[in-house]
């Protein structure tokens, strides 16, 4: 079903259009998960795009996994798909910290980056990119909740 289709079908007249089309792209965002998975207390789950150096030449490459950040495992995963089946890529909480100034402008490719520092990689910087500014708020808020608690 498409944006238009969902508030077409579900507008009756009690919320405004903009609300539906929110309410639809976190619906498609972000997966409803039942209690039979490996990270029950996960703060956050979704697709996230991974900066990566590929080649000779250094060039840069985004990388579409499914992010996992759990705070029970003290860990940040990234599975190659949905089904957190194929783990590719594990980041130890401790190790990573925000880096201090983050700015919600989409690059060239219409995504928005989060820049985070980890300490045990070479360069420490860690970029992660969001398709959405809403997205990128909603795991910079978590990131921030998590890596530095009050």
């Amino acid at each position: 079903m498409t944006q238009e289709q969902f508030v077409m079908r579900t507008n009756d007249g009690s919320f405004p259009d903009v609300f539906l089309r929110d309410l639809f792209q976190r619906i498609a965002e972000e997966e409803i998960r039942t209690k039979d998975d490996k990270f029950t207390h996960a703060a956050k789950r979704g697709y996230l795009f991974m900066e990566k150096r590929i080649g000779i030449r250094n060039r840069k490459k985004h990388v579409q996994y499914w992010w996992v950040l759990d705070p029970e495992s003290n860990s940040l995963y990234a599975f190659k798909e949905k089904d957190e089946q194929k783990l590719v890529e594990q980041f130890d909480l401790d190790q990573l910290s925000m880096k201090k100034k983050q700015i919600p402008t989409a690059d060239k490719s219409r995504r928005y980056p989060l820049q985070l520092l980890n300490k045990k990689q070479k360069p420490p910087e860690l970029r992660l990119l969001a398709r959405s500014q809403r997205l990128w708020v909603d795991w910079l808020t978590i990131f921030t909740e998590v890596l530095n608690p009050v």
